[in-house]
């Protein structure tokens, strides 16, 4: 077995009669192997919306766990209404003062027992819902996200201060690779398997 440190360009299929193998292309090297375990793994859907990729890394973040800490005692907001989204909402808390959770929909959707955790904070005032409502903008001073824009006034306003932004509206599956070679993928662009 070796192990090689590399990006994958390309896979071709080469086909010999009834035989096949892969043919692995990296920048400067070939590889040919009889099977792929095709782990590329998925990366965050991001808004697309103005001022997002500015001040990634300063304020927009992609992952409470990770960033959760910077903004203790700090107002920060989660986009999404799924269970992971929640699940972030929840994470945060812990550090944050508040929590705002921004929602396209009418009503987020976790599963029941994070519902009845994030019920449990929304009583004591750590997080409140904001339903129906998309981000649209990310405004800061140049060096840090200072609020967000929404699409409905929230309170009577559109600008809303926060510290902090946690995206969570879903992944996007690199199987970009997969596809070229005829790999079944469904309309998310997950691989189908057996």
């Amino acid at each position: 077995i070796a192990i090689l440190q590399g990006r994958v360009e390309e896979i071709k299929i080469h086909r010999d009669g009834g035989l096949h193998h892969f043919e692995i292309f990296s920048k400067d090297k070939k590889f040919h192997a009889k099977t792929i375990l095709y782990t590329a793994g998925t990366r965050v859907r991001k808004l697309n919306v103005p001022g997002e990729k500015e001040y990634e890394h300063r304020g927009v973040s992609y992952c409470s766990l990770c960033d959760g800490p910077l903004f203790r005692n700090k107002v920060v907001g989660v986009v999404g209404g799924s269970d992971s989204a929640v699940k972030e909402a929840l994470l945060l808390t812990e550090y944050a003062k508040k929590v705002y959770l921004i929602y396209r929909g009418e009503k987020i959707h976790p599963e029941l027992i994070n519902l009845e955790r994030a019920e449990k904070l929304i009583k004591k005032g750590k997080i409140e819902v904001v339903n129906n409502t998309n981000v649209v903008e990310i405004k800061g001073d140049g060096k840090f996200m200072t609020h967000v824009v929404l699409d409905h006034t929230y309170k009577r306003k559109k600008e809303f201060k926060l510290a902090g932004l946690f995206v969570d509206i879903g992944h996007i599956p690199m199987s970009e690779l997969a596809k070229r070679i005829s790999i079944n993928t469904n309309k998310k662009g997950e691989i189908l398997i057996n």
